[in-house]
């Protein structure tokens, strides 16, 4: 057992001895050269991990408004009660100005009709977020069609040369449309 214990102490001492010159930036021990001095470790540059960009959730596009939710309740009660159904096959390209009508839903929004039957007697509705490239587009598709342009404090109505016409707001980030007279604010999109 004593002579496990004299090896022992044989190699703490060679430990402790062998590494008291060892402390990196040190000057060597007196009486070593520091040629003999264990060269200090130079730490080498790693390659850390980068985490891979994430990318940022996107909202989901807003769900295109229905009739129901664009008009007024009470509007839609009162057309109701005065005989109007709501037109399920508008807008399309046989109705008069239906292309025009046709670019809400093209533009993420709705358009609305309803209508008395047998009769000319009709309502529309019509709203789109719109992009300023949009706006532009159907700008210049109503003056081609012969709407007059008049300022207003939201943007730009243009007026059927229909009487009684259609009416269209174009603000640059949306576009409001209603028949008969100026009535968006029947919409709940619009704010005055």
């Amino acid at each position: 057992m004593s002579r496990i214990r004299g090896v022992a102490a044989v190699a703490a001492l060679v430990v402790v001895l062998g590494t008291s010159g060892c402390v990196a930036g040190q000057p060597a021990a007196e009486g070593m050269s520091s040629a003999a001095a264990a060269p200090s470790a130079t730490p080498t540059p790693t390659a850390t991990a980068t985490p891979a960009p994430t990318s940022t959730p996107q909202p989901e596009p807003a769900a295109a408004l229905t009739c129901d939710e664009l008009v007024d309740p009470v509007v839609i009660d009162e057309m109701v009660s005065n005989g109007m159904v709501a037109d399920a096959l508008w807008p399309n390209e046989t109705d008069l100005y239906g292309t025009l009508h046709q670019r809400f839903a093209e533009f993420g929004g709705v358009s609305c009709r309803w209508g008395a039957p047998d009769s000319d007697n009709v309502a529309i509705y019509s709203y789109s977020p719109t992009t300023p490239q949009q706006s532009a587009l159907l700008e210049s598709e109503l003056t081609a069609a012969g709407y007059r342009a008049e300022p207003r404090d939201r943007g730009t109505v243009y007026i059927s040369p229909e009487i009684p016409g259609t009416f269209f707001l174009v603000t640059g980030d949306e576009v409001f449309e209603t028949s008969g007279t100026e009535r968006f604010e029947q919409m709940f999109p619009y704010t005055p």
